[in-house]
């Protein structure tokens, strides 16, 4: 029990680590496709800048069981949502049955000039 509770502590903390850098991957492709789409007006470019962010920061989707996801709404300015999913191989946990964990995060800018404005 004592090597599980162990494998729990350092895996749960690797996986921590793993879930910040996939999140600064999002964030960074979010405000990346963002400007992208401010300066292009091109979904398909902002969706290929946001993946190619995600690239750079070791999240290729596709590979490795990573999964990463791109939604460009321009109903009202620019909504760029970038989510992306990949997995936590365990070292010690997988003992246990825990091979890996799922590890997801999502990140969303907004851009544009909206045509509306509420409480003015």
């Amino acid at each position: 029990m004592g090597v599980a509770a162990v494998g729990l502590v350092l895996d749960g903390g690797a996986t921590f680590a793993q879930r910040r850098d996939q999140q600064s991957a999002a964030d960074l492709a979010a405000l990346a496709a963002a400007n992208d789409y401010l300066l292009n007006h091109d979904v398909a470019l902002a969706s290929a800048r946001a993946r190619s962010v995600t690239d750079e920061n070791g999240f290729e989707d596709g590979v490795g069981d990573v999964s990463v996801s791109v939604s460009i709404d321009t109903s009202n300015g620019a909504e760029v949502t970038v989510g992306v999913t990949a997995p936590h191989h365990n070292n010690f946990a997988g003992v246990v049955g825990m091979a890996s964990w799922e590890v997801s995060t999502t990140a969303t800018a907004l851009t544009g000039f909206p045509d509306s404005v509420v409480g003015a």
